[in-house]
């Protein structure tokens, strides 16, 4: 055993020699018989037993059972999908190098794949002040680096916003080519996903090749029943983490506008920017959808803002996965972009919440200082999470800010999943706050019912509240 050699994931497992691979699993083997004598005392001294036997095993046939169903994929939508993207990045990449030459920039066939050189063209052709640096101490033109540079752009700078935004698209492209189509479907048009059943932090699903979790909506198009007598039918919640941080901290404010039916995001967005509104009593279905669409700018900054503010974020900081605020293609108007803010509003809003939403702030203050003290948070559903990151640098505050509410969320969802699942429900996909089916058109109605019934069953331990579900079929997972 002393030639025992270590398997790591930069290895692909079917090229592991077979001596090896036997010995890692011998031990694998081995370490998971020994956890599992374990594990019932490591429960039921760190006081997770009972949650264990009735909220987490339950959920796990359910889980196997979704896997095992798979995804249907459409091969044809996926390849011109893919050629899309591919299309749109040769463009994109065509119109950096020309806005290269019109700068007299000199660059090489790597451009503008080469972060090197885009630093140079931004930072020192362009004079941009670099607001991050990589570990080495070169400037940045990561994804995070462009955030910077765009919340706090000069004067002298803005000339140069397309070339900017141009870059943001790039980068979104690049993530959606290499991160989230690179996958194989099985002989019956199905993908079948790793489904990591507490894959984060919180407790939330997560998936591998592909990880559905992080896929924009732009692609979901490809998860089609085209060709079969099937529809797909999805169940989400709305605005569920918000209701929930309202009811969690009692902010009676949004718990109001909840009870009322009017749109929380559209009211931040009307405090942030002074937005006039009059008497809400009687707006209906009509004047939200209108004020929807005509401060679309500032409700999309509202709404990433509040989110950003419930789990941690500052105003300088808030951002999206894959941004993009491009004009050029399109992407500021079809994604939940927030409008660009200069440092001064993004501060301003920020003070603003501060003072319209102080209850939430001091009912973060309140489980930060308990926890701190006794080492661990207890949900509403009695889990105990220990936190073990360093206070003094701020690392547990901001992973506790996190943790409440997307994992009374997780909580939410999962009892649904092991309900539908005890009535033999076609669930093929756990994601975020919606479960989503496969089944005969036929039976569509049926189902609809009885998965609203389910997830918008009374939550006990958030007093009885329930959290309204919308429902989608169709052909394609939207």
């Amino acid at each position: 055993m002393g030639s025992f050699k270590t398997v790591n994931t930069a290895h692909t497992w079917l090229q592991i020699p077979d001596d090896t691979m036997g010995q890692y699993n011998y031990f694998d083997c081995f370490a998971t018989a020994k956890l599992a004598v374990e594990s019932p005392r490591i429960l039921k001294e760190h006081g997770n037993w009972d949650v264990w036997n009735n909220e987490i095993r339950p959920l796990i046939e359910p889980s196997i059972s979704m896997s095992l169903r798979g995804l249907p994929v459409s091969r044809e939508k996926l390849t011109l999908y893919r050629r899309s993207i591919t299309n749109e990045l040769t463009e994109c990449d065509e119109y950096l190098k020309q806005s290269a030459r019109d700068l007299d920039f000199q660059f090489t066939e790597t451009f503008p794949n080469s972060g090197p050189q885009v630093a140079s063209l931004l930072y020192d052709t362009l004079k941009f002040k670099c607001r991050k640096r990589t570990d080495s101490g070169a400037p940045s033109v990561d994804q995070e680096a462009l955030t910077r540079l765009l919340r706090n752009l000069l004067k002298r700078e803005k000339p140069y916003l397309p070339l900017l935004h141009a870059l943001f698209h790039r980068s979104r492209l690049q993530t959606i080519k290499e991160r989230y189509l690179d996958f194989s479907i099985d002989p019956d048009s199905r993908v079948r996903p790793r489904a990591k059943l507490f894959g984060t932090k919180t407790m939330r699903y997560a998936y591998e090749n592909p990880p559905l979790q992080q896929w924009p909506k732009e692609i979901r198009h490809i998860v089609s029943t085209i060709g079969t007598p099937n529809v797909i039918v999805s169940a989400d919640y709305e605005q569920l983490e918000a209701r929930i941080f309202a009811y969690m901290a009692q902010e009676t404010r949004d718990i109001e506008a909840f009870d009322k039916g009017w749109d929380v995001h559209s009211l931040l967005a009307a405090d942030i920017f002074d937005i006039p509104m009059p008497n809400l009593e009687h707006w209906g279905a009509k004047q939200w959808k209108q004020f929807k669409t005509t401060h679309k700018d500032e409700r999309d900054f509202a709404k990433t803002f509040r989110y950003g503010k419930m789990y941690g974020g500052s105003a300088e900081t808030m951002k999206t996965k894959l941004f993009c605020p491009c004009e050029q293609w399109g992407c500021a108007a079809k994604t939940d972009t927030p409008k660009e803010q200069t440092r001064a509003q993004a501060l301003r809003a920020e003070a603003r919440w501060q003072q319209t939403h102080k209850t939430s702030e001091d009912f973060f203050e309140s489980i930060i200082t308990t926890t701190k003290a006794r080492g661990y948070y207890v949900t509403p559903f009695g889990f105990r999470r220990y936190f073990l990151k360093p206070w003094n640098t701020g690392e547990a505050a901001r992973e506790l800010r996190n943790f409440p509410i997307q994992n009374t969320a997780a909580f939410i969802i999962n009892r649904a999943q092991v309900a539908l699942h005890a009535e033999n429900c076609p669930i093929i996909m756990q994601n975020h706050d919606e479960l989503t089916i496969e089944c005969p058109a036929d039976k569509a109605t049926y189902w609809s019912q009885r998965i609203k019934y389910h997830m918008e069953s009374p939550v006990a331990e958030l007093g009885g509240v329930s959290f309204p579900v919308s429902i989608n079929t169709g052909e394609s997972w939207t």
